[in-house]
């Protein structure tokens, strides 16, 4: 009876509407016109209204719903706490969702990348990357979807941003995930805590904890916004038990600790990895984190006494990313072996088959390292970078990386190294557990200068993969084609555990051969992708990493 009501519900007006919800238990609201008339549901006894996008598929926006309390004050460098439930149910109270939430604090990393691809492409300004405002009250998600029928049971896509877990935000404008939603699917993109108020490990800081750690407050805010997802995604006509995540760089690197989280299993059932294979040469540890925490105390002039934690907590956002910046510790504030979010080094767990059985495709670019190479590095640069980090391989990999072109032979090294390779040797681990492995090579090429100058650059697929494509990046029928193909490839995934949908060229799953398919100018299956540099690789991972 109520799908009957739900149903006469969306085909009549307001009024009617009203009188209808009054008299049921429906999570879903129609506002009355004093109110305006937009969708609503309730959330935890919180009425939130949602926007219209005008689309013919009836497509809906929620901007801005919390997930967790703020992390504020004392909260600040805590785990994620819970959202208390309302105590009313007169629906006064609506929440307009039409605003998204500040992005969690953080530097411009992620503004400064926009605006060189889009110099690259002859657009120096790119003014539509903004900062916009930020705040430490940041823990909001959003949602995508064509339906508020919680007998939809749409597939759910979870997409958590880049940004070398240091910048970014869930609303850049190449995540807007109404496109890639039309295709049947809700999408969600969440803000977590980032940088020294995401990743910040510190002894009395794991003194504190229940838990005996500290660090990686960033990942549980992500399980917290899995938990939410779980217990709520329903009314927004998602299926709670067919999530996805999806991420790129440090989004697709959280999603693979998340894989190998116990705290995060059974909360997604599928991982979209996007340039993320790098977490497999991580070693750091908590206590290599705790130290960095003392030197950022220090360099707040913080003494190590019994105030210490009160004292860095009252200290001022800008305080503590100036003092970060200054104390040149930005590359050492990062996920850490905790024991308990991540019991071991990434590469040991994926040996030792200690991971969430996860469906899964996994891929790089084909340049992901070129436009952070100097255009003027010489060849004498490059094998000095060669020796001193690739020293025990130095030889094996000189015979297949071309030194006189040195740019891309840079390019290729590190794109292989932390990338590629990385990659591969997840999708190879990820195989104990499922058939369900697809890995690709995306090297598609924007036409123009910019092309020309970044080549198939880090974060390149994202506007494919959201059909979100800035105004600077030229696109041709090539890749409205391509657009068309990877949301269909990535959404069918989300719906299935199989990205293969009729039209377009088959993609075999990864097995023993190490299928993979290219992503460019055309579509088409490959195999063992740079087979004799990810040898040599995963020699140095073993050596340098599992043992």
């Amino acid at each position: 009876m109520l799908k009957r009501v739900h149903a006469i519900a969306l085909r009549i007006n307001t009024a009617i509407v009203w009188r209808l919800l009054l008299s049921t238990s429906l999570l879903l609201l129609q506002i009355p016109n004093a109110l305006g008339s937009d969708p609503a549901v309730r959330v935890r006894n919180q009425p939130y209204a949602g926007v219209p996008l005008g689309a013919a598929d009836g497509m809906i926006v929620f901007r801005g719903i919390p997930y967790a309390q703020p992390p504020i004050g004392n909260l600040r460098w805590v785990a994620p706490q819970a959202l208390a439930n309302k105590q009313h149910d007169d629906g006064k109270d609506l929440i307009r969702a039409d605003t998204f939430a500040p992005r969690c604090p953080q530097d411009d990393g992620n503004i400064i990348w926009y605006r060189r691809v889009a110099a690259a492409f002859g657009d120096a300004d790119a003014s539509s990357v903004g900062p916009g405002p930020m705040s430490e009250d940041c823990l909001y998600l959003n949602i995508w979807t064509s339906s508020l029928d919680r007998t939809e049971k749409l597939a759910v896509m979870v997409w958590i941003h880049g940004g070398s877990n240091r910048t970014g935000w869930s609303f850049e404008p190449n995540y807007l995930g109404h496109n890639l939603a039309s295709k049947g699917v809700v999408v969600v993109s969440i803000n977590y805590r980032l940088g020294a108020f995401g990743f910040l490990a510190h002894p009395l800081l794991s003194r504190e904890s229940s838990a005996g750690v500290s660090g990686n407050y960033g990942l549980l805010d992500q399980i917290a916004a899995l938990k939410w997802i779980r217990e709520n995604i329903a009314q927004f006509g998602g299926d709670a038990d067919n999530i996805t995540l999806f991420g790129e760089s440090a989004g697709a690197a959280n999603i693979s600790y998340l894989i190998l989280s116990p705290m995060a299993k059974g909360l997604f059932h599928k991982a979209i990895s996007q340039s993320g294979g790098y977490p497999v040469n991580s070693t750091r540890t908590i206590q290599q984190g705790e130290q960095t925490g003392n030197k950022l105390a220090e360099a707040l002039h913080i003494p190590a006494d019994g105030n210490t934690l009160r004292a860095m907590r009252e200290k001022s956002v800008a305080e503590i990313i100036a003092a970060v910046s200054a104390s040149n510790l930005q590359q050492d504030i990062e996920p850490v072996i905790d024991g308990k979010i991540l019991p071991d080094r990434p590469a040991r767990l994926f040996m030792r088959g200690e991971f969430n059985a996860t469906d899964l495709i996994i891929g790089t670019n084909s340049n992901e390292w070129y436009m952070y190479v100097d255009e003027s590095i010489t060849k004498q640069k490059y094998l000095e970078d060669l020796s001193q980090n690739f020293g025990d391989f130095r030889t094996e990999l000189q015979k297949i990386l071309d030194a006189d072109n040195p740019r891309l032979a840079m390019d290729k090294l590190y794109t292989s190294s932390k990338m590629l390779c990385t990659s591969m040797f997840i999708a190879s681990r990820m195989t104990l557990k499922t058939p369900r492995v697809y890995a690709y090579q995306f090297s598609r090429l924007r036409p123009g200068v910019g092309g020309e100058k970044l080549l198939s650059y880090h974060g390149a697929e994202i506007p494919y993969v959201f059909d979100t494509h800035d105004d600077w990046l030229p696109t041709e029928e090539t890749d409205r084609f391509l657009t068309d193909a990877m949301g269909t490839f990535w959404t069918q995934f989300a719906k299935t555990g199989n990205p293969n949908a009729a039209g377009l060229p088959y993609w075999p799953n990864y097995g023993n051969s190490r299928n993979y398919v290219v992503l460019g100018d055309r579509i088409f299956a490959a195999q063992n992708p740079e087979r004799e540099i990810c040898a040599i690789m995963e020699k140095r991972l073993q050596l340098n990493v599992i043992e």
